[in-house]
């Protein structure tokens, strides 16, 4: 980091990609090798804060740090520990969920609630939906949760197939313009 301080005119800002939210990730990639210093996710979570304490401390407000918020459980304040000491942050399975897992109603009604709560505190996102297999079908969706929780320019929105980040998908309904939101989300009955 005393180098990228150093020369610190070439960036305005660090990405910190797989801040985990969970141990669930570590646990999944060998299920028998267990890391010995964190038996919980409350002691794991606890690193991670102090890791991400340290970074902020030598870095903001100066520069902005980002993170990539991974093995979300969903539980709609999972990011709240952490979000203190980050600018902003990404969420890859945004209103839908990963191809392999979608939401159910009240993860998606968590993981709206998280997202308000980021923008509640002056903070930013970037929140990207999981298409499937090159499928356009849930664009839509993604889009109208999107518009549900944005906040002037909190946040940013990409539709996408997480195994071909590489394409941008243009869609005509990019292009309407809403204005800003007239208040918080409801449901009336099961619409929002």
């Amino acid at each position: 980091s005393e180098i990228l301080l150093n020369d610190a005119k070439m960036f305005d800002g660090i990405f910190l990609d797989n801040v985990e939210l969970s141990i669930q990730k570590v646990d999944s990639v060998s299920p028998t090798k267990k890391i010995k210093e964190y038996s919980t996710d409350t002691e794991y979570r606890s690193a991670w804060v102090l890791y991400l304490t340290a970074i902020s401390n030598k870095l903001r407000p100066k520069y902005q740090v980002w993170g990539n918020m991974i093995s979300d459980p969903v539980t709609g304040d999972s990011w709240n520990s952490y979000i203190e000491y980050l600018d902003g942050g990404m969420n890859e399975q945004f209103a839908i969920g990963w191809p392999s897992g979608r939401y159910s109603i009240e993860q998606w009604n968590k993981d709206l609630n998280q997202a308000e709560t980021v923008f509640k505190l002056g903070k930013r996102a970037s929140l990207i939906v999981q298409g499937d297999n090159g499928s356009d079908a849930l664009e839509p969706f993604g889009l109208g949760s999107y518009f549900l929780v944005s906040q002037n320019d909190q946040a940013t929105f990409r539709y996408c197939w997480h195994a071909d980040y590489n394409r941008w998908h243009q869609f005509s309904n990019y292009k309407i313009e809403f204005g800003n939101p007239l208040g918080n989300r409801y449901a009336n009955n099961s619409i929002w």
